[in-house]
């Protein structure tokens, strides 16, 4: 990789006991290795082969509100920003596996300003209107978000989703009657749960 940030030369000194750590940052997508040479002693040693990609970046996914009923009346909003180092015009499609809370796997989200995404082309993509069936317990969820480019490479991230209870059971607690005996007869006060 022509473009790649390298270290500064660098002169080992005996406290670093043969060791040291430099910083290599690629700028070219593919496969690239990396070449270490010790000039004083005519040595050098090539690293296996790196793949570099610049797969998007999912960021911010988030459900508003992040806490729902399972009724499959509550609605929610789903979104993420997405950044792609290629560019955004490179995004081809951004999903969301909602099957753990009654949805789809492959849940669209758009950019376009209509769902709940804010605006058109800003990276932010959203679906709005999205429930909880009654068929779906009480918890805590972690739905994924996938976004993939025009390289075929994916970027994920999950979200925090609570799902309360719509109907929780009827609790009923017993009341507790105290029996004493009549006077003159035996026996002792008794407490009885009804």
């Amino acid at each position: 990789d022509v473009a790649a940030v390298l270290p500064n030369d660098y002169t080992f000194h005996c406290g670093d006991l043969g060791e040291h750590i430099f910083t290599v940052t690629f700028l070219t997508k593919g496969a690239q290795t990396i070449t270490v040479e010790d000039s004083d002693n005519g040595l050098t040693q090539t690293s296996g082969e790196i793949v570099v990609s610049s797969a998007p970046l999912v960021e911010n996914a988030v459900a508003t509100p992040n806490s729902v009923l399972n009724n499959g009346i509550e609605p929610f909003t789903l979104t993420a920003k997405i950044n792609d180092p290629d560019g955004l015009e490179t995004v081809t499609g951004v999903t969301a596996n909602l099957n753990e809370i009654g949805g789809s796997e492959t849940e669209v989200l758009f950019d376009d300003g209509k769902n709940g995404d804010g605006d058109a082309g800003d990276g932010v993509y959203g679906k709005a209107g999205l429930i909880v069936p009654d068929t779906i317990l009480a918890g805590i969820y972690s739905p994924e978000v996938t976004a993939t480019d025009a390289d075929g490479e994916h970027g994920v991230a999950y979200l925090t989703l609570t799902v309360r209870e719509a109907n929780p059971p009827d609790v009923t607690i017993p009341t507790v009657v105290k029996i004493t005996p009549a006077d003159n007869a035996r026996g002792v006060p008794i407490d009885v749960g009804m």
